[in-house]
């Protein structure tokens, strides 16, 4: 029984990742460093590969890659981080790690996490929100195995709270079913 579930619960989440992709518009955006149609960082070791528009790069330098909503009304910013853990990567200790780092701030409360079936294997989404000065932010990480090198890969989705958190969710899923390994070394 435990099997079947874990089966139908793995089917759902392939589907509503095909959805995710499928249903968003594909379309370049600005020009030059800023069109999203595929962004590349070697050092991180990934690949973003037919990434809608609702992004636009605020850097791409060294192992620093930032994404930020394009819609001005709705700001926030994705930031990926990598690190190398030749020891093995334990995606339920990052996640926890997370669920205390968000209940140590002023105000924290965590929104709980989620084990997926990501393109690298595992990966688990975490959500939380807590107060940052007069502003309530809400922060959702998603925790990969890097397709491009030994290690950990966390999205980190920054912005205020609302009532779009489902919205900020699919867009980090959609964000994360474009990545790839680096193509340069």
């Amino acid at each position: 029984m435990k099997t079947y579930h874990s089966f139908s619960l793995i089917c759902l989440i392939a589907l509503f990742m095909c959805c995710t992709v499928s249903c968003s518009p594909k379309e370049q955006v600005g020009d030059g460093e800023n069109a999203l149609a595929e962004i590349e960082n070697p050092q991180i070791g990934i690949r973003l590969v037919g990434l809608a528009a609702d992004f636009a790069i605020a850097e791409n330098e060294g192992a620093c890659l930032v994404l930020v909503c394009n819609d001005p009304t709705r700001p926030g910013q994705i930031s990926f981080l990598a690190t190398n853990e030749e020891a093995g990567v334990n995606l339920v200790a990052a996640t926890t790690a997370h669920r205390e780092e968000i209940t140590a701030k002023k105000e924290g409360i965590y929104k709980g996490g989620r084990e997926l079936i990501g393109p690298f294997g595992p990966a688990f989404y975490s959500r939380g929100e807590f107060k940052d000065g007069d502003e309530t932010k809400e922060e959702t990480r998603l925790f990969t195995l890097n397709p491009g090198a030994k290690g950990l890969l966390t999205l980190i989705y920054s912005y205020p709270a609302g009532n779009d958190s489902t919205l900020r969710v699919n867009e980090l899923m959609e964000v994360f079913s474009s990545l790839e390994a680096a193509t340069a070394p």
